[in-house]
């Protein structure tokens, strides 16, 4: 195979079927010239996406597309992310990470979801719980000022459907940092959102977490919580680095993994949408070298 370090993700992108999956993902030139700003600026932004594999980077992008979500890190939808995989000998990989706000996002356009919020919690406001029940027992400090003076202890995630059940998700900080030195990558290597906002990352694996356990999942948030955390490949399955997809039994991962292939399928076959939405584009050895030679000349 061809030296993929000399391809960026701008000669990537000229590739014939990667041109060819644009156009099918996308309806308009417009939208595909949109598209393809955003994932140069993505990567000229960032030192380690620059240098990532264009392959990982692409993939990464067009599967937060396939969500409706922007890749505007500052937005908190989703993120990608550069690292390097020793497992590949050191190459830099682009991995996909939803945000707190993607969550959010999915779960209200499910329709089933009347409430959903999340947010910190500071000392002296965790009142108990209740380990038969599940019942989570606050008393919030109203006043603003005062509150901001408190140091943070937890997290929480909360919701209410439109049938009037309700889940209440915590977590400590110190629970949710042992969590992402688990299953967090980024976190190791002291790079990337978890450095850059910890809380907004404990928010999102607080949300993460309760939405997986405990609430209905829509076919778009089965699909963000299975490629959550992992390098996307050519056939659209998810490469998980952390560790970590949904902390739930392997049965339910399972259930959740086969319902989403059948929808998928199901949807396929009567044609309401185009195949190639869940797959991504795959460019062949022999392509990648002629974009090599490309860039040589």
């Amino acid at each position: 195979m061809a030296d993929n370090k000399m391809i960026t993700i701008r000669d990537y992108m000229s590739a014939p079927a990667v041109i060819k999956k644009m156009q099918e993902m996308f309806q308009t030139p417009g939208a595909i010239q949109q598209f393809s700003t955003a994932v140069v600026s993505i990567s000229g932004a960032d030192p380690l996406l620059q240098n990532a594999e264009p392959r990982s980077l692409f993939n990464a992008c067009l599967t937060a597309a396939s969500l409706n979500l922007p890749i505007n890190k500052n937005l908190g939808f989703a993120h990608i992310i550069g690292f390097k995989n020793n497992r590949k000998g050191g190459i830099v990989e682009a991995q996909f990470l939803m945000g707190a706000r993607g969550y959010k996002e999915l779960a209200q356009r499910s329709g089933r979801y009347k409430v959903i919020n999340q947010g910190d919690v500071r000392k002296g406001e965790l009142v108990g719980r209740n380990r038969l029940t599940g019942e989570i027992d606050f008393n919030w400090v109203e006043d603003d000022d005062e509150r901001q003076k408190l140091p943070v202890v937890g997290y929480f995630s909360y919701f209410q459907l439109d049938n009037g059940f309700t889940s209440t998700f915590y977590m400590s900080k110190q629970q949710v940092t042992e969590h992402a030195q688990k299953y967090s990558q980024s976190f190791k290597s002291n790079y990337g959102p978890w450095k850059d906002n910890f809380d907004a990352m404990a928010l999102k694996t607080v949300s993460k977490l309760n939405i997986s356990k405990n609430g209905p999942m829509s076919i778009e948030m089965q699909k963000a919580v299975n490629v959550d955390q992992a390098v996307i490949k050519d056939d659209g399955t998810p490469e998980y680095i952390d560790g970590e997809t949904v902390q739930t039994d392997d049965d339910r991962k399972a259930r959740i993994q086969a319902a989403a292939e059948a929808k998928a399928a199901e949807m396929k076959r009567a044609e309401h949408v185009p195949a190639a939405v869940d797959t991504v584009a795959e460019v062949t050895d022999e392509e990648l070298e002629k974009l090599g030679e490309g860039k040589k000349s």
